[in-house]
């Protein structure tokens, strides 16, 4: 007994089908066979004509090569399948259900020596989310024989699922004009002809067509055509509902209703975005719902705004109560598992039939440790494990760089970057891009992913104009052939910038850590270091030069040296990277041929995780800490686990995510007199994401303060005034608000604009015992509809530097406005003023902060446990101005972080709604 269960373990596939007729409204006939099986060309597997799911491993030694991949190092299983209906099959070892990265391929007629009819490297992700599984969709002819082979890529073998789904058979429709008796049959997945899932569940594919009949009370689904499933549980507790994976491709929606299907949902029975489909993104949806025995629920799998497509639905039922039997000796393990796939009436679309060949730099790496095998049973069964066991473990491919680009153009709106390679889903592209001449932000989209992430950190150019910034998009979805990268501004304007693309990244929270610097006429680049990060992780350096050095030699991090990648003929725009730090802050470095101005990065990304990071526990204490007319913001307590950051939801729709030690989000995109329902949940590296916390409903004021614009300046020479151009209109009973200096000049700094005249004057400080730095308001403005112009100067008439930041805010008290007012002056990275005198909830929080030198950027502090929004701010970060529209009661404080040390002078006001 011994050697026959060793000679099992050796062939290592295991087929599970489902035997029996699958119909619209009927019993599912239940026959379920596993059978460990061969696997060579003398001896394939046969798949029965109806398909199915098929699971095994490959191990021991190669004796077939497909004609795409790098497979003729790995070892196979060949199968063999025989349809009944011509057209076009879906062949394909993705989901989570592969470990490895596999090549298949299909020959006809004859296993070893035939033609192929398909072969495809890499078309969707596997178990560990990177593209690394395979898919044909070859046209088939009913009664041909073909040969499906399950390969690796370079020496690559471990445990997969295939699945085999035949062309769908034709349909006809008969109708009887008259004089006969005539019977309509309504199609399965409608609410009066749902398709029945068994008590023990299964997973389900179908495809979402036509239009709209139901709509969940979440996310926005009135306008996507569903499907319906009824289903009676036989053990009452917590099931487990989703469409999560690569079988969905679509933003789905889920709902359970019960006991009619156009009755109410039950409690917590609907979702939209928890877990992701086949894009990578978070749009798939779970429910974990209490049921109850022999009660029946209708589940309805919907779509977000329209959206429709194919869906794999997965149902599992409570646990119920398992026995565990282990003997030391021969043991037999029997086991009733059912895949099941929905109705005939489903309708499958599949791409058509291409073949897809992708190198990489890289080999996978896959080890296999002797002897352990784990047969796992569910529900209601007996689970036996024998005494010795057979365990694969497939590590992540390491980093590897894909491809890059270096650009730089004359006068433009905007620039088209294209990658010509292929881009493999969970790619991680970043760019370090420019724009000079134009007042608004660069931006960064591409044809694929859409809009990308704007990282923290941006810079001006030295005269305090332009921008300049880190763009990313993690976890990218896949682009066969190529991607092209849009760079854009709102006019105008001069673009350079680099652009790369890597594998092997983390497809959720990628980004450690971030540093830049700007410098004037240097020839050696060093952005100073990053905080401390782990070995192994890839940093990414780039440099933007004005005017081009003419060329750039790479630097070095901790001893690591950096690779080249990308360089414009003038050196203008450079990048370079090194795919395994070693521990510790990195520096950005390079060398310029000769000496010019420079910008420089050094970001800081996590490789795909190596082991299974810990799941995070689901968030709790979710709250708002201040609730605006135009702003909301949540905290919550934080998780435990691998978090690598929290994805917060409105109204079931991501709206942003935070980094891992982040536990509030302020969201700026609510409006008066609304009600939200938020929700957060928490991710790990992988992007695994825990349940999501208990929702908050937050209900929005019909009025309260609102910032509506604001700028800042720092003149260079001396000038006898300064002035600030507000270009919105100002309404009747604004409130304008600004810190105002003047150095060089004897007397106090005055303040007035053209619409209202001289402002108040409230607390002040100076620089150091000379000139004058004060808080000037004026409230209950006069309306300005074309916008006004508010101008300093020093009393004594001299010519002075000035300084400056000021803004526009509506909803506050029209007499009596200023509550609060504090100074304080610093040495440091850091800035505060306060704490005021108590204040009540809901005014108005305003902090300002001048500096004498540089600092390049700042961010906003917090107020009794409330963020700051940082709302104005010069180039060179030396003016600035952040607020908090509805404050927490008590006494405030104003703080603010800078990109460097400085000398600073800051003042924190409270202002009455």
């Amino acid at each position: 007994m011994k050697n026959l269960h060793s000679a099992l373990c050796t062939a290592g596939l295991t087929v599970i089908a489902t035997l029996g007729a699958l119909l619209p409204g009927a019993a599912f006939a239940q026959s379920t066979t596993t059978t460990t099986l061969a696997g060579a060309c003398n001896n394939p597997t046969v798949i029965p004509a109806q398909g199915g799911t098929f699971s095994g491993t490959t191990s021991g030694t190669s004796s077939q090569a497909g004609s795409c991949g790098n497979s003729g190092s790995s070892p196979e299983l060949v199968f063999r399948w025989t349809p009944t209906v011509s057209g076009t099959a879906t062949i394909e070892t993705c989901g989570a259900g592969t470990s490895f990265d596999t090549v298949l391929y299909m020959r006809s007629g004859l296993c070893a020596s035939a033609s192929e009819v398909g072969c495809n490297d890499d078309a969707c992700s596997n178990s560990t989310g990177l593209l690394r599984a395979s898919r044909l969709t070859p046209a088939v002819t009913a009664g041909q024989t073909y040969f499906i082979v399950v390969d690796g890529y370079g020496g690559a073998q471990g445990t997969f699922s295939l699945t085999v789904t035949p062309p769908a058979a034709a349909t006809t429709s008969t109708t009887t004009l008259t004089g006969s008796s005539t019977t309509t049959t309504t199609l399965a997945g409608a609410c009066n002809n749902p398709t029945v899932i068994p008590a023990q569940g299964g997973t389900f594919g179908g495809t979402t067509s036509g239009t709209s009949s139901q709509a969940g009370s979440c996310g926005n689904s009135g306008t996507s055509p569903e499907q319906v499933f009824q289903w009676t549980p036989a053990v009452s507790g917590t099931a487990a509902i989703q469409t999560c994976g690569a079988g969905t491709s679509f933003d789905t929606v889920l709902y359970v209703r019960s006991p009619s299907c156009t009755g109410s949902e039950i409690t917590s029975g609907c979702n939209d975005d928890a877990c992701t489909n086949s894009t990578g993104l978070v749009r798939a949806s779970k429910l974990t719902p209490n049921v109850t025995a022999g009660t029946t629920y209708f589940i309805v799998v919907d779509g977000y705004g329209g959206a429709a497509g194919t869906f794999a639905l997965q149902v599992t039922p409570p646990a119920a109560a398992t026995t565990t039997t282990t003997t030391g000796a021969s043991t037999t393990s029997t086991s009733t598992t059912t895949t099941t796939t929905q109705p005939a009436t489903t309708t499958t679309t599949t791409q058509p039939a291409t073949t897809t060949t992708t190198t990489r730099p890289a080999t996978t790496t896959t080890t296999t440790r002797p002897a352990t095998t784990t047969t796992t049973t569910r529900p209601a069964t007996t689970t036996t494990t024998t005494a010795s066991t057979t365990t694969t473990t497939t590590r992540p491919p390491p980093v590897a760089f894909v491809q890059g680009m270096a650009f730089s153009t004359g006068q433009v709106s905007a620039v088209d970057v294209t990658l010509t390679r292929p881009v493999a889903q969970g790619d991680l592209l970043v760019v370090w891009v420019s724009q000079y001449n134009a007042p608004a932000q660069v931006q960064v989209s591409d044809n694929v992913n859409g809009t990308w992430t704007r990282a923290s950190g941006s810079l001006t150019f030295l005269d305090d104009t332009g921008d300049i910034a880190l763009y990313y998009r993690e976890n990218s979805r896949a682009a066969p052939s190529g991607m092209t990268i849009t760079v854009s501004v709102s006019s105008s304007a001069y673009l350079q910038g680099t652009v790369a693309d890597y594998s092997g990244v983390a497809p959720a929270g990628s980004l450690d850590q971030i540093v830049t610097r700007r410098f004037p006429d240097g020839r050696s680049v060093d952005t100073g270091a990053t905080a401390a990060v782990d070995a192994g992780e890839l940093v990414f350096a780039a440099v933007i030069t004005s005017p081009g050095p003419g060329s750039v030699t790479p630097g070095s991090s901790l001893g690591i040296p950096y690779t080249p990648r990308a360089q414009a003929s003038s050196g203008a725009s450079f990048e370079e990277d090194i795919r395994s730090s070693a521990a510790g802050g990195q520096h950005g470095t390079a060398t310029l041929s000769s000496v010019t101005d420079w910008y420089a990065v050094c970001a800081v990304f996590h490789p795909y995780p190596t082991t299974p990071p810990v799941p995070p526990s689901t968030p709790t204490g979710l709250r708002a800490t201040s609730v605006a007319s135009t702003r909301v913001t949540l905290s919550w307590s934080p998780s435990t686990g691998s978090v690598a950051g929290y994805a917060v939801y409105r109204d079931g729709s991501a709206i942003g995510t935070t980094r891992p030690d982040a536990t509030s989000f302020v969201d700026e995109d609510v409006t008066p007199s609304a009600t939200y329902t938020y929700s957060v949940d928490a991710f790990d590296l992988a992007d695994d994401h825990s349940a999501p916390s208990v929702p908050l409903t937050v209900t929005t004021p019909v009025a309260s303060p609102e910032f509506v614009q604001g700028a800042a300046a720092s003149s260079g020479p001396p000038h006898l005034s300064e002035t600030l151009m507000l270009t919105e209109p100002v309404l009747a009973g604004d409130l304008l608000v600004g810190w105002f200096s003047q150095f060089g000049a004897s007397g106090q700094v005055q303040v007035f604009d053209n619409v209202n005249g001289r402002w108040t004057r409230s607390v002040s400080t100076t620089w150091g015992g000379s000139g004058d730095i004060a808080l000037y308001y004026r409230e209950n403005s006069a309306p300005a509809p074309s916008g006004l112009r508010v101008t300093w100067s020093a009393t004594s008439g001299g010519l002075a530097n000035m300084q400056g930041a000021v803004a526009d805010y509506r909803h506050v008290a029209t007499l009596g406005a200023l509550d609060q007012a504090v100074v304080s002056d610093g040495h440091g990275t850091s800035a505060s003023a306060g704490p005021t005198a108590p204040v009540a909830a809901g005014e108005l929080i305003v902090a300002a902060v001048l500096t004498s030198g540089q600092p390049v950027f700042a961010t906003a502090g917090s107020s009794q446990m409330v963020p700051y929004v940082l709302d104005v701010r010069n180039g060179s970060a030396s003016s600035d101005l952040e607020d908090i529209l509805s404050c927490a009661a008590g006494p405030q404080q104003g703080s603010l972080t800078f990109g460097t040390t400085d000398t600073w002078h800051m003042v924190v006001a409270t202002f009455r709604p």
